[in-house]
């Protein structure tokens, strides 16, 4: 008898110690070191769903040429980049949906060679020798008048689509590849496929070349598999 119940202590001691652990059931990777301090409260439970619908997203975030980008409290980005664009998603592959998405709607390639931050650069982009050459174009541009009597134009007016769905190409827990289909301002469907991969504790696009780190296609006559538009 005695020995069940030193058993029986021995079981609650350990279980206790689980719970007090972090062992029990969280949405959250708690113990993951993350790019940003907002993405703990994010969600990073695996999203196998978003390889057959469109993951879930809270609002629309309009820009100024009148562009639509999904939005999600739940799967990032949760944190706001001086450059315009957002960073800190989820370690899943909703969080990569849209990293790509948000990537979209920040500056364009040459307004990050006049004005995006290094740092910026360097939390969107994964390390690499593309990446260091846009670092260094960056550095060396003529930097573009600001203030009083310039005029300055909202980061996304380069890019001006609308997101109507996605193909979901390839996908591990550290690696996506993601096509994003749209329709350009003047109507005409394009297509973006992006590399990411989780770096830093956060998804980083993997850039193609430093003066097109992310090629926009025409995709006429094609449809993505999962729609994904408000």
């Amino acid at each position: 008898m005695r020995a069940l119940k030193t058993t029986v202590a021995l079981l609650s001691v350990a279980i206790s110690a689980l719970v007090m652990t972090g062992c029990s059931s969280s949405n959250n990777a708690s113990s993951e070191d993350f790019a940003f301090e907002c993405q703990k409260d994010l969600n990073h439970k695996a999203t196998k769903n978003v390889t057959k619908e469109a993951p879930e997203t809270d609002t629309w975030r309009t820009t100024a040429d009148g562009s639509n980008y999904p939005q999600s409290h739940e799967f990032g980005g949760c944190e706001t980049l001086k450059s315009g664009w957002y960073g800190g998603h989820s370690k899943n592959l909703a969080g990569a949906l849209f990293a790509a998405s948000d990537f979209i709607s920040g500056p364009d390639i040459e307004k990050q060679k006049q004005s995006a931050d290094v740092e910026d650069i360097k939390k969107v982009y994964a390390s690499g020798s593309v990446r260091d050459e846009i670092i260094a174009a960056r550095e060396s541009a003529t930097p573009v008048p600001t203030g009083p009597g310039w005029a300055t134009e909202d980061p996304t007016s380069g890019i001006s689509v609308q997101i109507k769905g996605y193909d979901l190409e390839s996908e591990s827990d550290t690696e996506a590849k993601v096509t994003l289909y749209a329709n350009s301002a003047i109507g005409m469907p394009v297509q973006a496929t992006m590399h990411l991969i989780w770096e830093d504790g956060d998804w980083k696009i993997v850039p193609d070349t430093a003066d097109y780190p992310v090629a926009m296609q025409s995709a006429t006559g094609k449809e993505p598999s999962i729609t994904w538009e408000p």
